[in-house]
This record gives C-alpha cells, structure tokens and sequence, in this order.
C-alpha cells in the first residue's frame, strides 16, 4: 500500500527485457493494480512511432490515449506536456516541456546547472563594468 495514495504518474523505459510483450504485458498489470493516475512508456530504442504512449486511468483500468490529440502529450498531475527530444550527445530521450510544441523544455540538471553559471557570470560582468563606471566617475572628481 502506498502511505498517500497511489501514485499521480508513473514513467515506464523500455528496456531489452521488455521483449516479448508478454513482460509488458505483466508491467501494464502491475501498473492497474497499483492505482497509478498516468502511465508513460517510453521506447527510446524503437525505429517505428509511437515511441511515447500513454494510459489514464478511467473507470479503475488504464486506458491508452490518443497522443495524436492536440493535447495528447499533456500530463494533468504536473501541468506540463511529454515529449520526445534529441540530445546531440545523448540520443533521443523523454522531456517534459512548458508549451505542447516541445519548445521551452525544462531543463536538465546539467543544463540547470549551466544556465546558473552563465547567469552568475553574466551578473559578475555587469558589476565588474558597474564597479569601472564608479571607478571612473571618482577619478573624475
């Protein structure tokens, strides 16, 4: 049992295990009797499309939804969309975006941690030519 309650969105990555069907099969069980409110399975691997699929939960079953809908790769519990995007070092990878285009991604933890650098180092080069602005200002008195 779940201490809050099962869980909003589960994310499924197909893996060489899961061939045949049959252990697909058994997980998409296992994912109905869990209670979970979304399923995402994703085949980064997969040469045919869909690569994404997803389950809501309707009337206590999983049932597959349309992706093809314009809101086909919205996630109601975070209010985001799921999308397949291309990483040119890692490949083709599941991500979460703000818009249903895919086009403002939330960012990675690297990526994160890469646009803090550079805004820390854009602030440091508008106070360093702040600071020269000041120090010539003085040098004028």
């Amino acid at each position: 049992m779940w201490e809050r309650g099962a869980p909003h969105v589960a994310v499924d990555i197909v893996s060489p295990s899961d061939s045949p069907p049959g252990p697909w099969r058994q997980k998409l069980e296992r994912y109905t009797q869990c209670g979970v409110g979304e399923l995402v399975r994703f085949d980064p691997m997969s040469r045919k499309k869909p690569r994404l699929r997803i389950w809501d939960r309707v009337d206590g079953d999983l049932v597959e939804r349309d992706i093809t809908s314009p809101s086909g790769h919205h996630c109601d519990a975070l209010g985001l969309y799921w999308c397949v995007a291309v990483d040119r070092r890692l490949g083709i990878m599941l991500r979460l975006a703000r818009d249903s285009a895919g086009l403002d991604l939330l960012p990675t933890l690297a990526e994160a941690r890469q646009q803090e650098a550079e805004a820390r180092q854009q602030e440091g080069a508008q106070a360093a030519a702040r600071i020269r602005e000041l120090e010539a200002e003085l040098a004028k008195r």
